[in-house]
């Protein structure tokens, strides 16, 4: 009889608990529509205009591209101390190797998402390809004499030795993003740009139309939120950019591989935007390389300065 009475009023006091909750969940209803209701409520536009077309955006199939290990399989051991200190130093290169560098940019700029994203010059891509024929004749280039170029042209730098830890770091997180990739093959996704099929046009030809007028427009329209009206990035508060600059003092050199035409406007057309890579046409990717490359940057440090002198008579 005990139970039964208790077991009647758990009922009771469950049912009225249903009802309060109900009741409250009304009066959190009409607050609500209060609220939505007052003019002081209304929601405050956004002050970034939205884009008034929407561009499809094509993305890569599963399986088509190769897919780097995970941050979280890095071993646990002497090596993977290495592979980290690479990675740290591929992302903030300005901090952790500024005693090569010249400029205050970090490897990622330029190698999207640390070294992973296809169609950025992705290092998992890269590591396999070396060592390799050299652009002259009778000569070797390995990969790491690929990374001091890129300290020498892109970060106005020094190039740092073979028996560096810098070095050593790098070479191994490359090496590591590389894990399981075939080696000496065409992989998709490797270097700076897509393919013909993406770009609609040989690079080439794309790059040749290029208007440095009309990109003025596309730049104002495409990347001024992030680089800047003068060009010149965001900084962080410490040293590096959030941003990077496109031209000027602190951008790369002419010396740079971005400094060409052709493979600046592939590059932008399969990254930029950044996070809507390929929503540029081939044409508008052309004119916009065009309107950076026109705009002055450090001298390739290869061409002496007499000669320089010449070349602008």
């Amino acid at each position: 009889m005990d139970d039964r009475r208790r077991q009647t009023r758990d009922r009771s006091l469950s049912g009225q608990s249903v009802l309060s909750v109900r009741r409250a969940m009304k009066g959190w209803h009409a607050l609500m529509l209060v609220v939505l209701a007052s003019p002081s409520a209304a929601l405050t536009p956004l002050s970034v205009p939205l884009p008034g077309n929407l561009v499809e955006v094509p993305v890569a199939a599963p399986g088509e591209v190769f897919i780097p290990p995970a941050i979280l399989d890095i071993p646990e051991d002497k090596h993977g101390d290495l592979v980290k200190l690479g990675r740290r130093i591929f992302i903030d290169t300005a901090n952790l190797a500024r005693r090569y560098g010249g400029n205050q940019l970090s490897c990622t700029h330029c190698h999207l998402s640390e070294g992973r994203k296809p169609n950025a010059a992705p290092m998992w891509a890269a590591w396999g390809r070396y060592p390799r024929p050299g652009d002259t004749p009778g000569t070797v280039q390995t990969f790491e004499a690929q990374i001091q170029d890129c300290f020498h042209f892109n970060l106005n730098g020094q190039s740092p030795p073979l028996d560096s830890p810098e070095m050593q770091a790098l070479v191994a997180y490359s090496q590591w993003l590389a894990t399981n990739a075939p080696t000496r093959a065409e992989l998709p996704g490797q270097g700076f740009g897509a393919g013909g099929a993406l770009a609609g046009a040989p690079r080439g030809v794309a790059a040749a139309s290029g208007s440095a007028k009309r990109g003025h427009a596309l730049y104002r329209a495409q990347c001024l939120t992030c680089h800047g009206a003068n060009g010149q990035g965001i900084a962080r508060q410490t040293a590096g950019y959030q941003f990077p600059p496109l031209w000027g003092a602190n951008s790369y050199s002419a010396g740079s591989k971005l400094a060409r035409p052709a493979v600046l406007a592939a590059y932008l057309q399969a990254n930029m935007p950044l996070g809507r890579g390929g929503s540029l046409s081939a044409q508008h990717a052309a004119d916009i390389a065009a309107y950076v490359l026109a705009q002055p940057r450090p001298a390739d440090p290869r061409i002496g300065l007499l000669q320089r002198m010449r070349d602008t008579r």
